[in-house]
């Protein structure tokens, strides 16, 4: 991906193939009817990187709006694969269609034929695939109410003590070799991304005492 010929980061291998479902995740979709599951693939093509399940609709560039964002296997495909996405070979998109996206449903379209009017994102990362899958989706269904569940998600440097959050993010001190010493090193790069979260009508909360509250700068502080 272009993110890893960039960042030249040691995660980044020749031979990655995938992320597989997280085990409890797969089995609570694997016990819901396949009608009200839909598996979306996204990140599989090498000319962008593909943080966002929504595609890059803003976008000047065609090949790049038909080519980024999450898409889904046929409706009878998806229906017949249901339960067997980590088992069976014919339940990913075949190669052809990892090159041309020809026959998948991307996500917007999922969204409009399902009449969905409200998503939840949790998960990884809170300042990238979060983060552009709130954004876009707003940016592009306006009428869309989007949420982010802040406990549910983490960042990409979580501003823990030794975590290697780079120099130019440090609000601490700087140990010289281009890293920060101290755990609040990342928390302008954090605010930063909460205030995009917030100019774009992205709604902020978090689970306090089994109830869910609008979040807050002061309290995304505290869980950096």
């Amino acid at each position: 991906m272009p993110f890893c010929r960039f960042a030249q980061m040691p995660f980044c291998r020749d031979d990655f193939v995938g992320a597989d479902l997280e085990p409890r995740i797969l089995q609570a979709l694997a016990k819901c009817e396949a009608k009200q599951v839909e598996v979306v693939y996204k990140g599989f093509n090498p000319t962008y990187d593909s943080f966002s399940a929504m595609h890059h609709a803003a976008s000047s560039d065609e090949h790049e709006r038909n080519n980024t964002g999450a898409f889904a296997l046929e409706e009878n495909r998806s229906r017949a694969c249901h339960g067997k996405w980590e088992v069976n070979a014919t339940c990913y998109p075949t190669v052809e269609q990892l090159k041309t996206t020809d026959g998948l449903r991307n996500f917007s379209s999922i969204l409009m034929t399902r009449g969905i009017k409200k998503i939840v994102t949790v998960g990884l990362v809170y300042d990238y695939c979060v983060k552009e899958t709130a954004i876009f989706t707003r940016e592009n269904m306006p009428e869309m109410e989007v949420i982010v569940l802040s406990h549910l998600t983490r960042p990409s440097f979580d501003g823990k003590p030794g975590a290697p959050y780079t120099a130019a993010l440090c609000d601490g001190r700087d140990l010289g070799n281009g890293f920060c010493s101290e755990g609040g090193g990342t928390k302008a790069a954090h605010q930063k991304v909460l205030a995009d979260y917030k100019s774009n009508d992205v709604a902020f909360v978090r689970e306090k005492q089994n109830q869910y509250v609008e979040d807050d700068s002061k309290q995304s502080q505290e869980d950096e």
